[in-house]
């Protein structure tokens, strides 16, 4: 995992402008789904769950690196910060979930609600 700490760190939007191909809210549909059913297999806590967390937990964290390169929406610095935010709680996430660490996945998961929740307010049409 030390590539992915030390892109952690790196800003979201850093590397460039990444134009989707599907519709940002589209995108963003499934991106929900797979965030919140992350609360119920985290509570389950099985072996099996956790892999999937993990699994899910990277997702995340791919989609705040990539929404952090939306061609018309990277110049702007409160986007980044809350992409770059979600990127990090996603890694953490998924650190979590290797360790099979429920207390702090959910600590995780909620500054990536957070975030996602702030950004939604400003953005989400």
């Amino acid at each position: 995992m030390t590539g992915q700490a030390q892109d952690a760190a790196q800003p979201a939007g850093s590397a460039g402008s990444y134009e989707l191909v599907a519709p940002l809210g589209s995108v963003m549909t499934i991106m929900e789904d797979v965030f919140n059913k992350m609360p119920d297999r985290a509570k389950a806590g099985t072996p099996k769950d956790y892999k999937a967390l993990r699994r899910e937990a990277m997702f995340v964290a791919e989609m705040g690196n990539l929404f952090g390169r939306i061609k018309d929406r990277s110049s702007k610095k409160d986007w980044i910060d809350f992409t770059g935010t979600l990127k990090a709680a996603g890694l953490a996430m998924a650190d979590s979930a290797a360790k099979g660490d429920g207390e702090n996945f959910k600590k995780s998961f909620d500054k990536a609600k957070d975030s996602c929740g702030k950004c939604h307010d400003k953005y989400r049409d």
